[in-house]
């Protein structure tokens, strides 16, 4: 008898063990991360509110080297509890004439705590989120553009996950076109909900939102707990500055090593990247795009500043300093002007330099502290003093290293 019930716990013990082996290798196997090597697809966003001549500037001369165009086309906020849509003057005729790919992004701004029941399937806030999907695309189909694509970005608290993906993203779905896939923009700390694995699950394709100002390494964790859970995604990086730190944009030389390594390995269910923002010449938040450009083939940009001189009249000349390579210069040198076969009359600095003479034909512009914070970005020029001299004669500058 003892030993049948000894053979009966052993048998038993036997089985859970095996179980517990079963389990964890099906684990294993459903979330381990698979790497792949081959060159990601790039992808931009396009968030501008007011489509200005620099914005249209920017689509009309660069969308064709992205794979897609990802452009915000209405921004939801709420008044005095009730859903609102900012009115984007997008030209969809311009981004039709580029014959880019193009996906529409509908931005939900944060829910205030006086909208009544707004996940309910008759609210007024999913209402209004399928008339206004309705809107953008009749717009965007009366100016000829074919849109592919529409992603919802709203920041919902991790405990509403299930409502929003059941009542906003549901109400957005029906209203897009046939054929149009209607997905999501994800954030990080979606992870932690109960209802995201729900969420991705049920709303493929994902954009995984990566925060501005994380590191290089923050990304490849971030990066490698999203595929984890098993859905393709693509990851939407930040290329601007926040405005309350305007001069520290992202290091360009660290994504540049971050892009290189995902080219030679990457999780399978990473699908494609997309550098959030484009470049435009009126946005100073944002890399310009000559930054952009090195980093998306692989060459991590350089800063090439220059000193260029101009004469607006006679005997007059200016001393710009600009930047002619592709990363944020440093003003890291004083500047010395010389010139011979004339004499002084007048000189000036401008902001942040100092006038210094040194001799009779010569100066030095000479860098305050306020400059060592200070950066200039590729294409920008700045003026830091000027020479006024008896008579026309060459004028010579060179960097005092």
């Amino acid at each position: 008898m003892g030993n049948a019930v000894n053979r009966r716990a052993i048998s038993i013990a036997a089985a859970a063990a095996l179980l517990i082996i079963g389990l964890g290798v099906w684990h294993w196997l459903t979330h381990r991360i698979i790497y792949i090597p081959g060159v990601l697809p790039q992808q931009a966003m396009v968030q501008a509110t007011n489509w200005s001549p620099a914005v249209r500037q920017a689509v009309q001369s660069h969308a064709n080297e992205f794979d897609q165009i990802n452009v915000l086309a209405t921004d939801i906020f709420f008044a005095e509890g009730q859903p609102k849509a900012l009115t984007i003057p997008v030209d969809f005729a311009s981004l039709a004439a580029t014959h880019a790919h193009i996906a529409l992004i509908a931005k939900i701004e944060p829910l205030p705590a006086n909208v009544a029941s707004p996940f309910a399937s008759d609210s007024a806030v999913a209402t209004f989120i399928g008339h206004t999907t309705s809107d953008i695309f009749a717009a965007a189909k009366d100016k000829g553009l074919q849109v592919s694509e529409l992603m919802l970005d709203f920041d919902c608290p991790n405990d509403q996950l299930n409502d929003y993906s059941k009542c906003w993203v549901a109400a957005a779905r029906s209203a897009c076109p046939a054929g149009v896939i209607c997905g999501i923009i994800s954030q990080p700390h979606w992870f932690d909900g109960s209802g995201y694995l729900a969420l991705v699950k049920s709303n493929p394709p994902m954009i995984l939102k990566i925060p501005t100002g994380d590191s290089t390494v923050q990304i490849q964790q971030t990066t490698e707990r999203a595929a984890s859970f098993g859905f393709p995604f693509r990851i939407s990086l930040p290329i601007y500055a926040k405005s309350d730190q305007p001069s520290a944009r992202p290091d360009a030389a660290a994504l540049t090593a971050l892009l290189s390594s995902w080219n030679t390995s990457h999780p399978q269910l990473l699908t494609a990247i997309i550098w959030d923002r484009l470049p435009t010449d009126d946005d100073p938040l944002n890399w310009r795009w000559p930054t952009l450009q090195a980093v998306m083939h692989g060459a991590v940009p350089q800063p090439d500043l220059k000193i260029e001189l101009r004469t607006p009249s006679a005997n007059i000349t200016e001393i710009d300093l600009v930047n002619k390579g592709a990363a944020d210069a440093s003003f890291d040198a004083d500047v010395n002007v010389s010139w011979s076969d004339a004499d002084l009359q007048e000189s000036q600095s401008l902001t942040d330099f100092e006038k210094k003479n040194t001799g009779r034909y010569s100066l030095t512009f000479v860098r305050q502290p306020t400059l060592s914070s200070q950066r200039l970005a590729p294409g920008d020029q700045r003026a830091i003093g000027w020479i006024h001299l008896t008579d026309d004669a060459p004028v010579h500058t060179e960097f005092a290293h």
